[in-house]
């Protein structure tokens, strides 16, 4: 291979590899952003602050929601399965 077909090949892979990395920061970003929202949420759930939750959820895409839906529910099963299986009472 001659210097400039190598240099050619080494400049196309550099531009794919930036590629794929801005392609990951940017899922990566996404995906913390929607972490940040969920979070947000479940502390203003658990705070009682509905309107914050739902601003917390707004900007969501539906795919997004649902999948906030389901943990909810996951989270409120293992939550239910806990407090049925302790020891102690609960003080209510």
């Amino acid at each position: 291979m001659t210097t400039p077909e190598f240099r050619a090949r080494l400049e196309q892979h550099i531009t794919d590899l930036g590629d794929a990395l801005g392609a990951a920061l940017t899922d990566a970003a996404e995906a913390t952003g929607f972490a940040l929202s969920a979070h947000a949420a479940l502390d203003s759930c658990l705070d009682h602050d509905d309107d914050a939750a739902r601003q917390a959820l707004d900007g969501l895409s539906a795919e997004q929601l649902r999948a906030v839906e389901d943990a909810a529910v996951a989270l409120s099963l293992h939550a239910s399965r806990l407090r049925h299986t302790t020891r102690a009472p609960d003080p209510e």
